[in-house]
């Protein structure tokens, strides 16, 4: 395994967009970004992400050409696995993925994911991803519009720095297997058995703007795809909110 790079920040605008920056600059595979706090912490389709407490973490790395863009498009369900699995050596409250970037508790989302990929214009593989991870951690107030959503981790603030050393470490040193994980796709196994939305009734908001309608879910494809069934039919969603009462 490379040796891990980190680079830490009580607050910061976002680290995703540091962890960007340096990539840009030419910072190695496995440069890692943490934060306690975003000013401008960034979510999925361009959503802010509420960070005020916990950890914030982004990841460097460099495929290039040795990982196929079909293996790559996985990248954030491996993420997930390995999130999942540092989480459950530090907390022993149950957990569980939501397709295709969170990671729920009973109470309410505690982790989402961001992978962001910039290719290279000229030799046509991938320059560098970034793996954005937030985790809710410890003693948090969340807004009034995320107190029914979000959810946070609950940790002795005496042991807050323990703990976030050790998930950097852990989730860090996941990643670092991302090339074998990603061309094998045996994680997809553990990804499965451990999202929280296999056979269950969920509700799908497309991001096409359609109207949101009622599916179940019937497993996740070997290309990361929601495999559901509803009024539409058989459909494999590739790119969706869900939500489902777990």
């Amino acid at each position: 395994m490379k040796k891990i790079k980190l680079i830490n920040y009580s607050t910061t605008d976002s680290t995703n967009a540091q962890a960007k920056a340096l990539a840009e600059q030419g910072a190695e595979e496995l440069t890692v970004v943490t934060a306690k706090s975003q000013t401008n912490g960034k979510g999925q389709k361009d959503r802010s992400f509420y960070s005020n407490g916990g950890l914030y973490m982004s990841v460097i790395l460099r495929p290039q050409d040795s990982v196929s863009i079909d293996d790559l498009s996985l990248l954030t369900l491996y993420a997930a696995t390995c999130v999942l699995k540092a989480l459950k050596r530090c907390f022993p409250t149950p957990l569980g993925i939501k397709w295709v970037n969170d990671i729920l508790s009973k109470e309410g989302k505690v982790c989402g994911i961001l992978t962001e990929t910039t290719l290279s214009a000229n030799a046509g593989y991938t320059e560098y991803s970034i793996v954005g991870i937030g985790i809710n951690l410890g003693k948090i107030d969340f807004p009034h519009d995320l107190k029914e959503i979000a959810a946070s981790l609950e940790v002795d603030e005496n042991r807050l720095p323990r703990i976030r050393k050790k998930l950097v470490k852990l989730i860090a040193k996941g990643l670092s297997r991302y090339r074998r994980e990603l061309k094998s796709r045996k994680f997809l196994y553990y990804y499965r058995l451990n999202c929280v939305i296999m056979d269950q009734k969920i509700t799908v908001n497309p991001h096409s703007g359609e109207e949101p309608y009622e599916a179940t879910v019937l497993g996740i494809s070997d290309d990361g795809g929601l495999m559901t069934v509803s009024k539409h039919g058989a459909v494999i969603l590739r790119s969706a909110d869900v939500s489902v009462e777990y």
